[in-house]
């Protein structure tokens, strides 16, 4: 099993250093990233800079393509194996300390059948900040995810397997593009809905330092079109449970 990093951001030049400091930190050394931006600030720059091995960096010169299309491609950069795990990095956000990944494999070695991990972050700069880490109870995968809380937040981690699953048009909205704003939920709910209770788990580690100073945070710019979108996903129709792999 392999990690594969995708970092996605648009003008995240004063955070994008200590986000991926924050990954060549890591004392688990199993894993490639991809960095995919687009081009609206030194962000690349900065990124392309840390080329390695390791690290890939692509950049979005003439349009901004937006997280959930880069997320697609950074993901698609890497060819991943099915039972390599994705980890979602914001370009803006970093991981909390050096033993993030190790953590996360300990989970994913304790249960062989485990296909996703969600939560917990602390809040930047406010690190009481209130969040919704908290996992989700086996009745509300019996009674419908969709219809409760949101809690399938950071960190977000995924094998592969579970992620090529996924309908790339219910990542669209109804004008045909990837989805703007709550795109998170657009893969999050259907992946824990084919995953089912028995292969998900919430972290109750906070691995994951969530921005909330940056300027550019969709609660702050769209938040009318991220209740849009969270009302157009949810009426979207469930995934069923997948019983083999």
């Amino acid at each position: 099993m392999k990690f594969r990093i995708v970092v996605v951001g648009g003008p995240c030049g004063p955070y994008i250093d200590r986000c991926l400091e924050s990954i060549e930190s890591q004392t688990d050394k199993g894993w490639t990233a991809a960095i995919v931006l687009d081009s609206v600030d030194d962000a690349p720059e900065k990124a392309l800079a840390r080329m390695s091995d390791n690290i890939v960096v692509a950049v979005n010169i003439t349009v901004r393509d937006g997280a959930l299309a880069n997320i697609v491609r950074a993901i698609t950069l890497q060819s991943p194996n099915l039972d390599d795990v994705i980890v979602t990095v914001d370009g803006d956000d970093w991981l909390n300390g050096p033993r993030v990944l190790e953590t996360v494999r300990g989970a994913y070695e304790a249960n062989p059948e485990l296909l996703l991990t969600y939560g917990s972050w602390v809040g930047y700069p406010d690190p009481t900040a209130v969040n919704n880490s908290a996992p989700y109870m086996e009745h509300e995968f019996n009674g419908g995810l969709r219809t409760g809380p949101w809690r399938g937040s950071h960190l977000r981690t995924f094998k592969y397997k579970l992620w090529r699953k996924l309908k790339d048009a219910d990542l669209r909205g109804k004008n045909g593009k990837y989805y703007q704003s709550a795109w998170d939920l657009s893969f999050m709910w259907p992946m824990l809905e084919m995953a089912g209770y028995s292969r998900t788990r919430w972290m109750r580690e906070q691995l994951y330092v969530y921005n909330r100073e940056t300027e550019h945070n969709d609660e702050k710019l769209c938040s009318r079109e991220q209740q849009a979108n969270h009302q157009e996903i949810l009426a979207k129709e469930p995934y069923a449970e997948v019983e083999s792999w």
